[in-house]
């Protein structure tokens, strides 16, 4: 077993990608922001005549919220959701207006 990970490859990307943290809290105040609810996965902020949804990292299983979050499970509920709903917007209108470049 190798003592320190090769430059080239996919292990320093592997090691690198650990000490990433997962996003299991947000504080957002946005500019005319009327309120906010945080669910159990999702947080949605009204902004009167619209509402902004992000999608944590957290866990939730049986209704009971896990105290660690899984890295980047929120940009992919929010990639997955945003593929459908464009994939499905000429049989059906969605609510989708914009999703956020997140690379």
């Amino acid at each position: 077993m190798p003592t320190s990970p090769p430059s080239q490859g996919g292990f320093r990307w592997v090691s690198q990608f650990k000490k990433v943290m997962a996003l299991t809290a947000t504080n957002f105040n946005f500019p005319g922001q009327q309120g906010v609810y945080h669910g159990k996965v999702r947080d949605v902020y009204n902004m009167g005549d619209k509402l902004v949804m992000v999608a944590t990292d957290r866990i939730s299983a049986f209704d009971v919220v896990l105290p660690k979050g899984i890295p980047f499970k929120g940009q992919m509920l929010n990639q997955i959701a945003a593929k459908f709903l464009d994939a499905t917007t000429d049989i059906c209108p969605n609510w989708k207006l914009a999703t956020p470049d997140t690379w």
